[in-house]
């Protein structure tokens, strides 16, 4: 099984971890910090989490598109995907809790005028 990660945020101690349980799931595991560093070899990827419009609408071996955003309404139209059976998962929810502690705070700078000080 091949898996490609499309992002370059993450830490040095998250691509150990997601290494080493690949590794044990007996699956290769490759980074990249954007669509057009992956080279043409690696377009036969089972598994990918970030965006590769160019792996999704040719690919008919991609299983399991994962995106780290919440809407993918955009995705979601007939033909788009070479494969029509990829399973499409998105981030509904996980940036949740940050948001809401962000606008609190925001909330709290208009409030108490701290922007102008």
């Amino acid at each position: 099984m091949k898996i490609l990660v499309i992002n370059n945020l993450l830490e040095k101690k998250h691509i150990d971890l997601i290494k080493t349980t690949a590794d044990e799931l007996g699956a290769t595991v490759s980074f990249y910090n954007s669509e057009p560093d992956i080279p043409q070899s690696d377009f036969d990827a089972d598994i990918i989490y970030g965006f590769a419009p160019s792996i999704v609408k040719t690919s008919k071996k991609l299983k399991w598109l994962c995106v780290p955003w919440a809407g993918v309404d955009s995705l979601m139209v007939p033909g788009y995907f070479a494969n029509e059976d990829c399973l499409l998962t998105n981030a509904a929810g996980a940036y949740g809790v940050s948001i809401a502690e962000h606008m609190i705070a925001v909330a709290i700078v208009m409030l108490r005028r701290l922007n102008e000080f």
